[in-house]
């Protein structure tokens, strides 16, 4: 009986904790109707709507009289049921008949009726859309661009981080906007790339320049071609010879080589192409050390290594690295190969596929010796600069492999495997929904429940459809009243009553 009673008040316990975690109005079905309960489902806003979404910043949508409308949690009108949809995200998206408005969570409406189309990035700024036109307005609705160009989208620089300009295009070129909402170039340039150390290179007409943070155009375009700018110097091209110039447009170094590394100078070094044959410079333009064994091309000297490429057999070409002396120090046996970074470097293999006569790049990581840490099967090179990454800073890296998860250490011997929780799921289940959740929607005979991440069945699969858990509620239709729709919480507890109690 002792035993009993702790186990009662263990699992007593463990219900409030669910339930302390629950917003303080949830919506509930009544009848046909909706209101909102308190998590011991005593009702603090009537049952008087056709339908009910969660709370979000005090404030919920509900459809009355089959038009939309916003609620605080008193209950009291903060936008009038008069819309056909209200969404919700860093502001208010408004539809009625067939256009949009922004609106803020006060009620404020910040624009007219005047788009097609509203749709949020992930900044928080707002993509326009009126009669196929495209503008932008800013995360406080503030409309930045107007809607008369083909494409507009904000700038960033080569660490994918945005910065205060916007590009705008109209007949194929491309013209700038800052934050402000100025227009600091017409449209002009057919090409503006990816910032790097402040400045982009522009492209107008055949010709390039550069561009600063602010838009204004700091070199002329009047070089055949400019690479982008790293440490300070450019790397351009002026009639058929390359050189180097600062942000100023003067010439660093003259215009004597035949090609230059596209990554330009790294640690004071740079490679460059003279009379056929590849050099490292500093910064000075003087030579300090030849590479000329039959190598194509010289990458970036990093950590005391160099990616090269020398043809081999049959015209192809292969990668490896070498010291600044020339002498080989990882074989020539790969399709790409990248610059050091603490330690280890991407490297990549062209993989033959099944049925298919294309061959695909796989991407791995290898350390300084050139053993491979991480295997070459990656698709994705951004997947494979993480694990790279989280070797140089933490000394481990995550691996997923024919179902199970490891950690790989920065010798390459594996430890702390597991089985992949998601690809466990997938073989016990039809079908999974919501995998990053503590509960995961799965499909077992057409119906849907929820299991834990270990696959053990928490709420049965009793449901035409569900969505995944959003503060502790998820919204479920049940299979044999489609439809009728109303919410739970992660005990399985239904948010709905027959009728009034």
């Amino acid at each position: 009986m002792r035993l009993r009673y702790i186990f009662t008040l263990l699992s007593m316990v463990l219900c409030l904790g669910a339930q302390a975690s629950l917003p303080p109005q949830i919506p509930i079905r009544i009848g046909s109707k909706f209101g909102y309960c308190d998590p011991g489902m005593q009702m603090v806003i009537p049952a008087t709507y056709e339908d009910a979404l969660p709370f979000r910043n005090g404030r919920a949508i509900v459809k009355h009289s089959s038009h939309m409308g916003l609620i605080d949690t008193q209950g009291r009108w903060v936008l009038q049921p008069e819309f056909d949809d209200i969404s919700m995200g860093g502001l208010l998206r408004l539809l009625k008949g067939k256009r949009l408005a922004l609106c803020d969570w006060t009620g404020c409406l910040l624009t007219d009726f005047d788009y097609d189309a509203l749709y949020e990035l992930k900044n928080g700024s707002i993509l326009l859309n009126a009669a196929g036109r495209k503008g932008l307005a800013n995360a406080q609705g503030k409309v930045v661009v107007p809607c008369r160009y083909e494409h507009v989208n904000q700038l960033r620089d080569d660490q994918g981080n945005l910065v205060d300009l916007i590009s705008t295009q109209m007949d194929g070129l491309q013209g700038i906007y800052n934050t402000c909402g100025e227009m600091v170039q017409a449209p002009r340039f057919s090409r503006i790339d990816i910032f790097h150390e402040g400045f982009a290179v522009v492209q107008e007409g055949s010709r390039f320049g550069l561009i600063d943070l602010e838009g204004k155009l700091r070199v002329p375009c009047e070089y055949d071609q400019l690479h982008g700018m790293n440490e300070g110097l450019v790397g351009a091209k002026l009639q058929n010879r390359w050189g180097f110039v600062d942000g100023q447009g003067l010439q660093a170094l003259p215009f004597h080589f035949e090609a230059v590394d596209e990554n330009g100078f790294f640690q004071g070094r740079v490679a460059v192409n003279k009379a056929g044959n590849w050099v490292f410079l500093n910064r000075q333009g003087e030579v300090e050390f030849p590479l000329d064994d039959g190598f194509q091309s010289l990458g970036v000297l990093s950590e005391g290594l160099i990616p090269v490429c020398k043809m081999i057999e049959q015209g192809s070409v292969a990668y490896g690295y070498v010291d600044p002396d020339g002498k080989p120090r990882i074989p020539m046996r790969y399709d790409r190969a990248d610059a050091f970074f603490k330690g280890f470097a991407i490297v990549g293999a062209r993989v033959a596929q099944a049925q298919t006569v294309m061959r695909e790049m796989r991407y791995g990581v290898i350390d300084r010796s050139g053993r491979s840490i991480v295997p070459i099967v990656m698709r994705s090179e951004t997947e494979a600069r993480l694990k790279r990454d989280s070797l140089g800073y933490l000394g481990y890296a995550t691996l997923s492999h024919q179902g199970r998860r490891c950690k790989v250490d920065s010798r390459g011997r594996r430890f702390d495997c597991m089985e992949d929780p998601v690809g466990h799921l997938q073989k016990v289940w039809t079908s999974t929904r919501c995998e990053q959740g503590e509960l995961v929607a799965v499909l077992r005979d057409g119906l849907w429940g929820y299991c834990d991440r270990r696959g053990k069945e928490v709420i049965p699969c009793q449901f035409a459809s569900v969505e995944c858990f959003v503060d502790g509620l998820a919204r479920v239709t049940p299979a044999d009243k489609v439809g009728a729709h109303y919410y739970i919480d992660e005990t399985g507890r239904a948010y709905q009553l027959a009728s009034a109690p």
